[in-house]
């Protein structure tokens, strides 16, 4: 009698750790009522953090299943929730790829967010493909820059360097790597997204703070795009520029192929010249007015970076020719 009681409070053990281990599965699909993806902006007036997540509303359009895409951009730090949820796009997922159905002009050069066809109101792109393998080729629309700020968009090929897996919280998660020849990279991991964002890929003013399960962290990263670490594993960001550092410091001109001037009336300083992969690919310690000369670095965007004296920052964006 012992004996079969002490089986069945086995047998109860190990269903309610198989029922446990069930509900803390980590879910492979991006298109989840239970996710949700903060990201980060990089402004002109300082970093600001939004937020992402699928709703149980959805809809019928040409024929296909859609869930409505919702963002907010209100947070309560005290309360730790997102409220004033407003509509974003429309998406749905299918056979490993995901797509969005979006209500906004979707620009050629990809501002309002991943281009892989070009897409306007009210038609469907693909924003993520997990079936892809190395050496597979996507094409995402980039921006070319000339002199006198003018740009043009391009159709650039990018290429599947590495597959891999990535575990995360102990279910092994797809990663794939992409590249170019404009050295832009980034990273997808099946049911997160991209490094960049769940709608921005191939964007460098956009980093992915954090994606959520349940209200439970899966992915957070502990470095953003463009350089600044996010130590204290938050999944929000909020740094926003006094007027007093602007007007300390300048950088011009912001759209330059050679010579880069940097000024402040705070000394010291540490400048950082950051790309659109998030390396560091310039720093130096100012004591004075300088000129840097990056006429070695590629064609594209960067971030140039400021840390005073007082530890407040600084950032500027500009196109190098």
């Amino acid at each position: 009698m012992k004996k079969t009681i002490k089986h069945i409070l086995l047998l109860v053990a190990l269903a309610v750790t198989a029922v446990t281990n069930l509900s803390a599965q980590v879910s492979k699909n991006i298109v989840d009522t239970t996710k949700q993806w903060n990201v980060a902006a990089l402004c002109w007036n300082g970093i600001v953090t939004y937020s992402y997540k699928v709703s149980s509303n959805d809809t019928i359009i040409n024929g296909k299943k859609y869930n409505e895409l919702l963002c907010s951009v209100f947070y309560d730090s005290d309360m730790d929730i997102w409220y004033n949820w407003e509509h974003r796009d429309w998406i749905r997922e299918d056979g490993g790829k995901v797509y969005v159905f979006t209500t906004d002009q979707i620009d050629t050069n990809g501002s309002l967010g991943p281009v892989i066809t070009k897409s306007s109101i009210g038609e469907e792109y693909l924003l993520y493909d997990f079936n892809l393998q190395q050496g597979d080729t996507i094409d995402y629309i980039r921006e070319i820059y000339f002199w006198g700020g003018y740009s043009f968009p391009v159709l650039a090929p990018n290429y599947v360097t590495e597959v891999d897996s990535v575990n995360i919280d102990g279910e092994l998660l797809k990663r794939i790597i992409i590249e170019n020849n404009y050295g832009d990279k980034e990273i997808w991991i099946q049911g997160i997204g991209s490094n960049r964002g769940l709608l921005e890929s191939f964007n460098a003013d956009y980093s992915l703070v954090c994606c959520k399960q349940d209200n439970n962290v899966l992915f957070n990263a502990s470095r953003l795009t463009w350089g600044d670490y996010n130590s204290d594993n938050t999944c929000y960001i909020d740094v926003s520029l006094n007027e007093e550092n602007i007007t300390k410091c300048r950088v011009y001109p912001t759209i330059t192929k050679d010579l880069l001037n940097i000024t402040s009336i705070d000394y010291p300083m540490s400048v950082y010249i950051i790309n659109g992969n998030g390396h560091i690919v310039l720093q130096k310690r100012l004591y004075d007015a300088d000129v840097l000369n990056i006429e070695h670095l590629p064609q594209g965007k960067y971030v140039v970076m400021g840390v005073l004296n007082n530890n407040n920052i600084f950032n500027q964006k500009i196109i190098k020719l």
